[in-house]
């Protein structure tokens, strides 16, 4: 799959995309939503703000849970929802539980793993 081709990726998101019309818009949009989160969130990590790096993973969970719902409904099915949006959404939700752990435990610590 070539990064310009519009049909692949679509595909491989899980959205349908007949070759007459192209993808959808919201294939486009979905894209950039997820180059901006990830820019963000390697921005909060090279600064040690794990507080918002947890807050912003959370919003991604559940941005995540509607992008299943949403290519569930009227993407391919379930089974490709899940598999390109369910499963990363539970690994990110568990992450996200870990970071907070962490936190709590480390109330004064600035790095995540540090012990005080």
């Amino acid at each position: 799959m070539s990064v310009a081709d519009p049909q692949g990726l679509a595909k491989t998101m899980g959205f349908k995309a007949s070759p007459e019309k192209g993808p959808n818009l919201f294939t486009y949009a979905f894209g950039i939503r997820e180059l901006s989160l990830a820019a963000a969130l390697l921005a909060l990590i090279a600064y040690n703000e794990w507080r918002a790096v947890a807050i912003l993973l959370a919003c991604i969970g559940i941005n995540g849970t509607g992008d299943f719902l949403l290519v569930g409904l009227k993407g391919e099915g379930w089974l490709p929802a899940f598999k390109t949006h369910g499963i990363p959404t539970l690994i990110g939700s568990w992450a996200v539980w870990q970071i907070c752990q962490e936190l709590i435990e480390n109330k004064d610590a600035t790095v995540i793993g540090a012990r005080v």
